[in-house]
């Protein structure tokens, strides 16, 4: 599911992804504080302001946001990738695919410097976001990896980023691909039997470790960034 289900007290809102993107560009709070701060809140009055004020876009297909910051980025199903801060919409474009290759994955490291990319060819590119100078709002963004990965195993699912910020593990149907950002070096490990559909976190206590979570089970698997 493309949808964000976001459930807190007594009630939940459901989120499709360009409504989100939406939302955060048309929020006037810096601090991107909305209806998270409290359970009596609306989100009425901001969710139609947005529809009044934003044209159509493509189809977005993922959205990931920094985990201690304001930026967050997007992809669309016409191979366009692009960066946003929160509050003010688009910073730039990130990737545009003249293949129009939809972008399937997006994901953050810890830090909030690195952000990596996935179309539906398998190709994965990563870049590296910095504060431009002393501006408040203006961003370099840095060319760090381009890597092209087999389809013939399925599409990349999901994009993980060790800890530490110095790995990057590529989820496809059968095969786990890490990447080491360092030396560009790909290592593949084969996905034990029924944990083709588990969705992969990073552990919380072992670095080197990731977690994956079923429908009905949590399964513990590693190391697969090296020792």
């Amino acid at each position: 599911s493309r949808r964000l289900y976001d459930v807190r007290g007594a009630y939940g809102n459901i989120w499709e992804a360009n409504t989100s993107v939406r939302l955060a560009d048309s929020s006037d709070y810096h601090d991107y504080s909305s209806d998270a701060l409290s359970e009596n809140e609306s989100l009425t009055k901001l969710s139609l302001h947005t529809e009044h004020r934003f044209t159509r876009v493509d189809d977005i297909l993922t959205v990931s946001g920094q985990s201690l910051g304001p930026l967050y980025c997007y992809g669309t199903e016409d191979g366009l990738a692009l960066l946003c801060e929160v509050g003010r919409g688009k910073v730039c474009e990130l990737e545009r695919l003249t293949s129009y290759m939809s972008i399937e994955q997006a994901a953050w490291s810890e830090g909030g410097s690195l952000v990596a990319i996935a179309d539906l060819s398998g190709r994965l590119s990563i870049k590296r976001i910095a504060k431009a100078g002393q501006a408040r709002d203006t961003w370099q963004v840095k060319h760090e990896l381009d890597l092209a990965i087999s389809p013939h195993e399925g599409h990349i699912g999901q994009l993980v980023f060790q800890p530490a910020g110095h790995q990057l593990l590529a989820s496809m149907t059968k095969t786990l691909y890490s990447v080491d950002l360092k030396s560009h070096d790909l290592v593949t490990a084969k996905v034990p039997p029924g944990l083709s559909k588990v969705k992969w976190t990073s552990h919380p206590t072992l670095p080197n470790y990731l977690v994956g979570f079923g429908t009905t089970k949590a399964h513990v698997l590693g190391p697969i960034f090296g020792k």
